[in-house]
């Protein structure tokens, strides 16, 4: 009730529920009776609980906006036909789209003043199975459960654009069904900038652009857990991006810190007791919902509305509550400049108040930067990566420059403790939640101190990559001791203030450290390992250190090594040229014996054919002689002299293979005593001075042309 409260106090009209798979908790399908998820006595106090919630929020004039992962099944249902609960690679079957079609018909029917996001994601495989999902199973089955109620107007369909193509999707729905709307993350999973570009400003204004609602997704804010976060006029610029960049229409808001605490914060009280998010992020709800009713207001006349606020809050004057207005806004700027100058990811793999590794802050792509962040969540400029390179290749630099950054967080960090320690004698009511919010600004300064020389030392680590004076690396050593030094500070004002940086306490947290069991999730905790990351590098540098003074005096048998070393590298450079020729040879011979055996069985295959043919002819001329038949090489009788008997006979010189064709088109294949094999026609004249007179069927009649022509 006290949230609902709020929401219709900050003028907010839908609250938003976020489950995976949430109607077996809720609903009973008549078809599907085992596939409910938990026990009756749970399921009847989520009944009166969900029926109680979306009644009081009707009161207000509150839409609930139920939000589900698609494709997600119930767990005893899945168990039941042998599926998983999600597959990204499991096609749409008539089964599950039946199970879930009747699932939020259900729903529908049973929880009015209810809405739906919808993401197609994180378990579907194609965006062509996100429009059949989308159009051929959630509309149809919100429609069912209208038309159970007797209903004809349409609650809303928010589909969110995370994991599909959303434009393809609404291109699709929207003749189907009109009270859509989308959504998608303003700067991804953090808060970097009021002005967004690049690709994923693209999505929001190609979505804007259907002519539905828009709406900006302030989404898991990692990079600001776990302090106190509350700047109205960065909040005003970015409602203003929204509607000017964007193009969107409407907010959807997370918490500010302690999202998967919810509704506690990580703040560790004295008397062992949690706080709620609600009563200590009060000015986080209540800038968004200012600025998203009417972000059109004049600055100087939000100061004063702020410093009321403030004043009332604390139990100071206006004027004196505009040093806490000055921490708010001061202090606002840190987390969001830093991310986007020197962050791996804006998602909540990476927790930003814990700090960075110097290779992290060196090589940053070592890590895997999440495509499309550097273009998308802030004003154009340099990784520190690439200002050195450009710094050594005298190129010219562009836009927001890492150094200047560090310089501008720590005048952040200053004017923000100079302020919030002034207004700490004026204050007469909450002075509790006073003195966290002032350890809150001490925690950003000294933040922004050790991150700001750390950020020096790992420059002078890229210069020495440029340019190899190992005095460059001398110089970082003192610098990482003193960023240790404001660090421990940060230790001793967290250690008994909070209980953890990052509420997300997995393995999918891997920056600056995994959080594999929960473990790297305090400043303390990461104390450790950035002292030992000093001592490692107080260690290499003494054995680089070592090394370059042996080569100094040792600079002939050096310079022999090296020579040895560099034989050695181009003997076995030359060994893989060798390997490498001789396998090819190998290769070859091996590719040419196979086609030496494949001719020589082809050959023998045409010899045996050919032998098998002769064998059938001999055996028919010995069958013809024996039946006194002409010989198939038939000559005219002539009267034969001695000369004439000297001549050659055909059949001593050929044999008759074959005889093709028909009538005048008769054609004979030849073999001679060396195997050679040809084809002749009539007219054909031979080598051996026969000419070939006619073919027939069964012979082949001859002339040698010596004889006469009669």
């Amino acid at each position: 009730i006290k949230y609902l409260d709020m929401l219709v106090e900050n003028r907010m009209n839908s609250l938003y529920l976020w489950n995976g798979h949430p109607f077996a908790s809720l609903v009973k399908l008549e078809e599907y009776p085992f596939a409910v998820e938990v026990d009756e006595e749970t399921f009847k106090k989520n009944e009166e609980m969900f029926s109680f919630l979306t009644a009081e929020a009707d009161k207000r004039g509150i839409f609930v906006i139920q939000m589900f992962y698609n494709i997600l099944l119930s767990k005893p249902f899945a168990e039941h036909y042998g599926l998983k609960t999600q597959d990204r690679n499991r096609p749409i079957t008539p089964l599950i789209s039946d199970y879930t079609r009747k699932s939020v018909a259900a729903f529908i029917e049973k929880y009015p003043n209810v809405g739906l996001l919808v993401c197609l994601g994180e378990a579907m495989d194609t965006y062509e199975d996100d429009v059949e999902w989308f159009t051929k199973t959630i509309i149809p089955g919100v429609k069912d459960g209208l038309k159970a109620l007797g209903r004809t107007d349409e609650p809303p369909i928010l589909l969110r654009a995370h994991d599909t193509d959303c434009k393809m999707v609404m291109d699709a729905a929207l003749p189907l069904y009109k009270n859509l709307y989308t959504m998608h993350k303003y700067n991804g999973e953090s808060l970097t900038t009021y002005e967004p570009r690049g690709p994923w400003s693209k999505i929001h204004s190609d979505l804007s652009a259907l002519g539905s609602i828009h709406i900006s997704n302030v989404h898991i804010l990692a990079n600001l857990e776990p302090w106190r976060w509350g700047s109205p006029d960065f909040v005003q610029k970015a409602v203003n991006a929204m509607h000017n960049v964007h193009g969107a229409n409407a907010l959807h808001l997370y918490p500010q810190a302690s999202y998967w605490d919810w509704p506690y914060t990580a703040d560790k009280l004295a008397d062992g007791k949690r706080e709620y998010q609600l009563d200590r992020d009060w000015i986080w709800y209540k800038t968004w919902g200012r600025y998203a009713w009417n972000c059109h207001r004049d600055r100087s006349s939000e100061v004063e509305y702020w410093d009321k606020q403030l004043g009332d809050f604390y139990g100071t004057t206006p004027a004196e509550a505009g040093d806490i207005l000055e921490a708010y806004e001061q202090s606002g700027e840190i987390a969001p400049k830093l991310l986007r100058r020197f962050g791996i990811t804006e998602g909540n793999r990476q927790t930003l108040l814990l700090g960075m590794f110097m290779s992290q802050l060196v090589n940053p792509y070592k890590y895997t930067i999440y495509p499309g962040f550097y273009e998308s969540c802030g004003p154009e400029g340099e990784k520190l990566i690439e200002f050195v390179e450009k710094e050594w290749k005298n190129e010219p630099h562009v836009g927001e420059m890492p150094l200047d950054i560090v310089a501008q967080v720590i005048e952040h960090g200053d004017k923000a403790i100079a302020a919030i320690d002034k207004a700490a004698t004026s204050i007469s009511s909450n002075k509790a939640e006073f003195a966290r919010l002032q350890n809150d600004m001490h925690c950003y300064r000294e933040f922004a101190y050790a991150f700001n020389l750390k950020v020096k030392a790992a420059k002078l680590v890229l210069d020495y990559q440029w340019g190899k004076d190992i005095k460059k690396l001398e110089e970082a050593i003192p610098l990482m001791e003193q960023s240790l030094e404001h660090y421990r500070k940060l230790v001793e004002l967290t250690d008994e203030h909070y209980l953890y940086a990052n509420s997300m306490q997995t393995a999918q947290r891997r920056i600056p450290i995994g959080g594999d069991d929960g473990h790297n999730k305090t400043w303390k905790e990461l104390l450790v390992h950035y002292e030992k990351e000093l001592e490692n590098f107080k260690a290499n540098l003494t054995m680089l250190k070592e090394k370059q003074e042996w080569i100094k005096n040792n600079g002939k048998l050096y310079e022999q090594i090296k020579n040895v070393e560099r034989d050695r590298k181009n003997l076995i450079e030359g060994l893989k040229t060798k390997m490498a020729h001789i396998s090819a040879l190998a290769t070859k011979a091996q590719k040419d014996a196979e086609t030496a055996k494949e001719n020589y069985q082809r050959e023998v295959k045409n010899l045996q054919t050919q032998i098998s043919i002769l064998k059938s002819r001999l055996e028919a001329e010995i069958a013809e002689k024996k039946n006194d038949k002409t010989n198939p090489f038939a000559q005219p009788e002539v009267v034969v002299t001695e000369t004439e008997e000297e001549l050659p006979k055909l059949a001593e010189e050929y044999a008759i293979m074959e005889i093709r064709g028909k009538g005048e088109n008769l054609t004979a294949k030849l073999i001679n005593k060396g195997g050679d094999s040809f084809m002749v026609r009539n007219g054909t004249v031979l080598q051996t001075g026969h000419r070939i007179d006619e073919i027939t069927q069964t012979s082949v009649s001859y002339t040698h042309l010596t004889l006469p022509t009669t």
